[in-house]
């Protein structure tokens, strides 16, 4: 009899476990279904589900702890009556509300989409209440639509002077006064610390002599110096070879040319050239300098020779020239007044008939050739330009192109400076 009875304790106990375990199972899979319903839902729906799910578990865990305290018979009796008076699956089912058993099963659940969340909240988060009618009981106003092309048009206008303060900051004058101020900048940059050098257009003879120095030619920087070769009657003297040494850009002579332009690549350069005329034995030399003062733009170097190019005078007096003869070259370079010379008056010829007076004698400066009286000296720049010296004269007879020219000579009382 008692392994009987403890054969029903067992069957009885097993009985209530596993009706236990089927529903707590059931009902764990239901609220775990309502429980993902509620977290996208609502969190208090959640806190309602924990409450159920502590009051389904309850009776379970009595019931073990009643079988684990008391034994035998007593354990059976308590576990019949608990289990006659827990309700069944059914009856919790029929307890539950409708909305919790529902929640648990999509189909029967519509999720709400975002939109229509963030339809029904206000800015600020809260919830819209749709039962809760505008304030005033009316309809919020409408814009206009002549005041909404307005602000559309103010908004473009708006975007429109964005766009050219972006591209274009600057105002005209403003533009204006920073290209002065580059210019002003590059100026100060690019201009020489020191004056520009004087240009200078010269004539010198060049001495042959062995003991004598060599021409000096000033050169500056930025500018081009041009040389040209004649021979004692002014006519030019071809130039058949030439070499140079230092920082200098020495342009070489065409075939036949007596002129050379040379230019300086440095402040300080400093050289010489050297250079062979035709049917001239001597080599011709000059020394090449850069100076800041002067610069020779033009210097012509007359050879006291007869050149292969050469006119004899219309007269048999020959003509002479001495090397170095400063007061000459003076008077063709167009500054008597240097070698102390007084000017005269002249008549009878235009302007570019000049006369000077020194020590008795008298130095005609003229692009004519000269037919009396005769001459003592004469030199000829490459320009065509003559200077004769005779003795003092009231009157020279002079020809243009085989027309001839009477020229008055008065002295003058001062010394005009030129």
């Amino acid at each position: 009899m008692g392994v009987s009875n403890n054969h029903g304790l067992h069957d009885s106990q097993g009985l209530e476990s596993q009706n236990c375990g089927i529903w707590h199972r059931d009902w764990v899979g239901r609220l775990s279904s309502i429980s993902g319903a509620a977290i996208f839902c609502n969190f208090p729906l959640m806190l309602c589900i924990s409450a159920v799910i502590f009051m389904g578990s309850q009776p379970v865990r009595a019931a073990d702890l009643g079988t684990s305290l008391t034994g035998g018979n007593k354990a059976t009796k308590a576990s019949a009556a608990e289990a006659a008076t827990q309700p069944s699956v059914t009856q919790l089912d029929q307890d539950i509300p409708a909305v919790l058993l529902n929640a648990g099963n999509p189909a029967l659940q519509e999720v709400p989409t975002l939109a229509d969340s963030i339809a029904t909240q206000n800015d600020d988060g809260s919830t819209i209440d749709s039962n809760v009618p505008p304030i005033g009981g009316a309809q919020l106003p409408t814009k206009d639509p002549k005041q909404a092309a307005e602000d559309a048009l103010d908004e473009r206008k708006e975007a429109f002077d964005g766009a050219v303060n972006s591209l274009m900051p600057l105002k005209p004058s403003e533009i204006r006064r920073l290209l002065e101020l580059y210019d002003t900048t590059s100026q100060a940059v690019e201009a020489p610390i020191y004056p520009d050098p004087e240009p200078e257009s010269s004539f010198t003879q060049v001495s042959l002599d062995p003991g004598s120095k060599p021409t000096v030619i000033k050169t500056a920087v930025g500018n081009v110096t041009t040389l040209s070769i004649v021979d004692m009657t002014g006519q030019p003297w071809p130039i058949q070879d030439m070499t140079w040494a230092g920082e200098f850009q020495v342009e070489q002579p065409e075939s036949g040319s007596n002129m050379v332009r040379i230019t300086p690549q440095k402040h300080f350069a400093q050289g010489n050239i050297s250079m062979r005329l035709v049917g001239l034995n001597p080599p011709v030399i000059f020394t090449l300098k850069t100076e800041r003062k002067t610069v020779h733009v033009r210097l012509d170097a007359q050879i006291p020779e007869l050149g292969p190019n050469g006119v004899l005078p219309p007269m048999l007096t020959p003509v002479t020239i001495k090397a170095g003869d400063e007061d000459l070259s003076k008077v063709l370079a167009g500054i008597p007044s240097a070698a102390g010379m007084n000017k005269m008056k002249i008549e009878g010829v235009d302007g570019r008939t000049a006369a000077y007076e020194k020590a008795g004698q008298t130095y005609v400066r003229t692009p004519y050739t000269m037919l009396s009286p005769a001459w003592s000296k004469s030199v000829k720049s490459a320009d065509g330009m003559n200077v004769y010296v005779i003795p003092s004269t009231p009157v020279v007879l002079l020809s243009d192109k085989g027309k001839m020219l009477r020229a008055y000579l008065t002295p003058m009382e001062q010394n005009d400076g030129e």
